[in-house]
């Protein structure tokens, strides 16, 4: 009967729902069900973790989805969740919640039944997807061409910075409860919205960047080290060409060049997996 009074009219108040945000009645419509499935199933699985709880806690963790959905939307747009708006900030907002919902369902699954697993799963491949063809391509600055606001205080450090801090958190929370390419993933997704190397002129960098990261996954994946995902970002730096790899040959040819502060030699797959990083005095300048 609940969810289907939502589908009849998911804005709850219909057109009537105002413009204040979170105090609305998307909280009561939303709120109070989530809250009343999450105590229903903690009852339930005290006497037994079957059907019954498990729809429960399924109902719970929909209704938890939908309420902070609806809340961001309702927030961005102004008072009507129907209004088209792809943003920075309501994917940036909508990936810092997904990530903290994985996080809490990690730490309950531990102690539960199936559905908070499923759960942390389904949530955590949508909040991916997110990141990568939301922050990552369709609402990355660096090609929208959005305002992201001050100096420091701005949408980067919400779209980027906080998202990035709890994906850490994610991997930490997650070695040795998932498998390790479930962490590593993770972590790779912590040091790509982490990289302090994203500058609006340097479109093509972002390019080199995903392609370290899918490369330091496969290594992370197969054996690598947590020590290794906070280094990999040092690969795109700043000199040189944009659109071109910061490799030897175009990074440590001239002595103005910037060099990078630490060598790290991984076991990463592949002949150019381990890389010699020298100075720029043992280095000679090639003749013209």
């Amino acid at each position: 009967m609940v969810l289907a009074r939502i589908a009849w009219d998911p804005r709850i108040a219909g057109a009537d729902l105002g413009t204040t945000p979170i105090f609305n009645w998307l909280l009561y419509g939303y709120g109070v069900p989530a809250a009343a499935f999450w105590l229903a199933g903690n009852m339930l699985r005290r006497r037994a973790d079957d059907v019954p709880a498990r729809m429960v806690d399924a109902a719970a963790l929909l209704f938890t989805v939908l309420l902070f959905v609806f809340e961001i939307r309702h927030a961005i747009t102004g008072g009507d969740p129907y209004t088209r708006s792809n943003t920075l900030a309501e994917t940036a907002l909508d990936v810092s919640v997904g990530i903290a919902l994985v996080i809490g369902l990690e730490r309950i699954r531990l102690r539960s039944g199936s559905v908070h697993n499923t759960g942390a799963l389904i949530i955590a491949a949508l909040t991916l997807f997110a990141i990568v063809f939301g922050l990552g391509v369709s609402e990355n600055p660096l090609f929208s061409g959005e305002a992201v606001g001050g100096r420091f205080i701005n949408l980067i450090l919400l779209g980027y910075g906080v998202p990035a801090i709890l994906a850490a958190a994610l991997a930490l929370l997650t070695r040795g409860h998932r498998p390790r390419w479930y962490s590593a993933t993770a972590a790779v997704v912590a040091v790509g919205l982490a990289d302090p190397d994203g500058r609006h002129q340097h479109r093509c960098r972002a390019i080199h960047l995903f392609r370290g990261l899918a490369r330091l996954w496969r290594g992370a994946a197969g054996g690598g080290h947590f020590l290794a995902l906070a280094a990999c970002p040092r690969g795109v730096r700043r000199g040189g060409d944009a659109h071109r790899a910061q490799g030897l040959s175009d990074r440590h040819v001239r002595s103005h060049r910037h060099l990078p502060g630490a060598v790290l030699l991984g076991p990463w797959r592949g002949a150019d997996g381990d890389r010699l990083v020298l100075s720029a005095t043992a280095v000679s300048e090639t003749p013209p």
